[in-house]
């Protein structure tokens, strides 16, 4: 089952991911894919039940998550020199 902040924190996060973005094109010239971007995943009833989402909010949700882009940023880390995703 997979878990998710509904609402305002999706929403948040898009917004954080799109501030995070900006300065990524030196990762890219590094070679490292600086987003590996993959469809969203999706929520069942009972998923969104879980989360504590009433019924009535399910539309609205899965309207904002219809407009979200979903991707793992990688970076590099800079004490060991690997690369590791966030």
């Amino acid at each position: 089952m997979k878990r998710v902040t509904a609402g305002r924190g999706l929403l948040s996060g898009a917004l954080l991911l799109g501030y995070l973005t900006t300065g990524l094109p030196a990762a890219a010239e590094s070679g490292i894919p600086a987003i590996r971007w993959e469809k969203c995943p999706e929520f069942s009833d009972d998923d969104l039940r879980d989360q504590n989402l009433k019924e009535e909010q399910f539309a609205e949700f899965r309207r904002l998550l219809a407009r979200t882009d979903c991707g793992t940023i990688r970076v590099r880390r800079t004490a060991t020199n690997r690369t590791a995703s966030r």
